[in-house]
């Protein structure tokens, strides 16, 4: 009575308990029993297993079968073995294996529980995908508590900022802020994040030896399963070069804007100083002509001549001449420059 009860007991604990559990002779690796929650998570009925192998019933390969014979061989037993088996229908399974030898009388008995871990291998796969992506994306991502605190940063992050991760764990994310964002950016950047919604912009960010540089930033709350706010993870690009760019091709807009003014201005100034030109060369032809005249209109005619080049020059600034370079004596300039001023000085 006492054993009938024991075996009843047993019974109940066997096919009630939520992992896999078999019951196999040890000589002839045959399925004696199985239980509901090996059915239900391999696929195979109860009449399919019993009195067959789990190579007749495909349920391990020759190889996983071979592993869990030599862990057998080597220890007895088995303890948390990591085993891959199949479903009925070729559906890959993970399972933690455990199994133990039971002597009874006249025959050997292996008794096997599996755990099905194949969600949570999935799961974890899945975890170590992210986090490859993580660690390797070119941005830097900052993830910080409710509160603001850096509780991870990402390679890129450090790059970037010039900061190790120890050094930033356990901060406030302000740390890498600049002073130059002004106090109504924060508050309207703290105000959008803590009612729930993402927020982006571009932010100016310090480095740890006082750099500063302009980051397109986006920063989004994470919630647990119950609506709980948990996290913020910020995704930051460093923009500074594009910026950096963006000035320069502004400047290069103005400078064409400026060239097309001065364009403008030379033909007009041209028109003006070949008037002058034809007149002083029509004085100067004048036989009547005081000499020292003559050589004020000789200074005249050169400076003319030097407003024409100058003409020429903007004209090449608004790109609207060729350029002809050729040499150009200093000293002959300077002195023509010195009879001009010498006489309006």
């Amino acid at each position: 009575e006492a054993l009938r009860r024991s075996e009843e007991k047993f019974s109940k604990v066997f096919h009630c308990a939520p992992a896999l559990m078999t019951l196999s002779n040890a000589d002839t690796a045959t399925f004696v029993e199985v239980n509901d929650a090996f059915c239900q998570s391999s696929g195979f009925s109860r009449e399919e297993c019993i009195g067959k192998t789990s190579l007749d019933i495909g349920w391990l390969t020759p190889e996983e079968r071979v592993r869990l014979v030599e862990e057998f061989q080597a220890h007895g037993s088995v303890r948390g073995m990591d085993l891959k088996a199949h479903t009925r229908n070729k559906m890959e399974m993970d399972l933690l294996f455990s199994g133990e030898l039971l002597e009874t009388s006249g025959s050997r008995l292996l008794l096997a529980t599996a755990l099905d871990i194949t969600e949570r291998k999935r799961v974890e796969r899945q975890r170590q995908r992210l986090a490859k992506v993580i660690e390797q994306v070119p941005d830097g991502i900052i993830i910080t508590d409710a509160e603001g605190i850096i509780q991870y940063v990402n390679p890129a992050e450090e790059i970037v900022s010039g900061y190790s991760s120890s050094e930033l764990l356990g901060r406030r994310i302000g740390v890498l802020q600049s002073d130059k964002n002004g106090e109504d950016l924060t508050l309207k950047m703290l105000e959008t994040i803590k009612s729930g919604n993402v927020w982006s912009g571009t932010i100016v960010s310090r480095k740890k030896d006082g750099t500063q540089y302009h980051e397109l930033t986006t920063i989004s709350p994470v919630y647990d399963e119950s609506g709980k706010l948990m996290n913020f993870v910020a995704i930051k690009h460093d923009v500074t070069q594009q910026l950096d760019l963006q000035k320069q091709l502004l400047q290069a807009q103005k400078m064409e804007a400026v060239g097309t003014l001065a364009s403008g201005i030379a033909h007009d100034f041209n028109n003006i100083l070949q008037v002058v030109l034809g007149h002083a060369e029509q004085l100067a032809d004048d036989d009547e002509m005081p000499l020292r005249l003559k050589e004020q209109l000789g200074t005249l005619t050169r400076a003319t001549l030097n407003g024409a080049d100058l003409v020429k020059r903007l004209m090449l600034f608004s790109r609207k001449a060729e350029t002809n370079p050729r040499r150009l004596d200093i000293n002959e300039q300077i002195l023509q420059i010195k009879k001009l001023l010498y006489r309006t000085i």
